[in-house]
């Protein structure tokens, strides 16, 4: 893949499923790890991938790629004053903040289309009001990723207690 990692944080986020013709929906806060990656290309192509993973439920695993063809949409969903260049900046910049545990930023990933989608949605929460400061699509991954995403956790588990039964 030739990613770099730009951020990688632990979050509290706020997971919420909705049936889209009743809008009941049932929320739980669980941890999860986001990961934001860059790849650039010899052309100068910059593309951002964008994953969240769960330690407790490997089934939990969702991702976006993100190309300039695609900020444009971004862009205008989100109100975002900066060109391309800057956004995987600005997300890194961002993501910072939920490693300080006096910010007043939390998560929201709302589940759609059966759960092969879900809105990840970034807020902070001030004193008068709560703003949205991101939103970004994530498509769980497909079948064949998920299975190699299991089979290296289940190995790296496999080979730690391997080590400590050496000891």
């Amino acid at each position: 893949d030739n990613f770099e990692i730009l951020a990688l944080t632990e979050i509290q986020l706020e997971l919420v499923a909705k049936d889209e013709k009743t809008e009941t929906g049932v929320a739980t806060f669980e941890p999860i790890t986001l990961k934001l990656y860059r790849r650039t290309s010899f052309g100068g192509r910059s593309d951002l991938k964008v994953t969240l993973v769960s330690e407790n439920d490997p089934f939990f695993n969702y991702r976006s790629l993100i190309g300039p063809e695609d900020y444009p949409r971004i862009k205008s969903r989100n109100d975002l004053e900066f060109d391309y260049s800057f956004f995987g900046d600005s997300i890194a910049k961002l993501l910072s903040r939920f490693r300080n545990s006096k910010s007043n930023v939390f998560c929201r990933l709302t589940f759609k289309d059966e759960g092969k989608l879900g809105v990840l949605e970034l807020f902070e929460n001030l004193s008068f009001r709560t703003i949205r400061l991101l939103e970004l699509e994530l498509w769980a991954v497909e079948e064949k990723e998920l299975k190699t995403s299991i089979a290296y956790r289940y190995g790296v588990i496999d080979s730690k207690s391997d080590f400590l039964e050496e000891k």
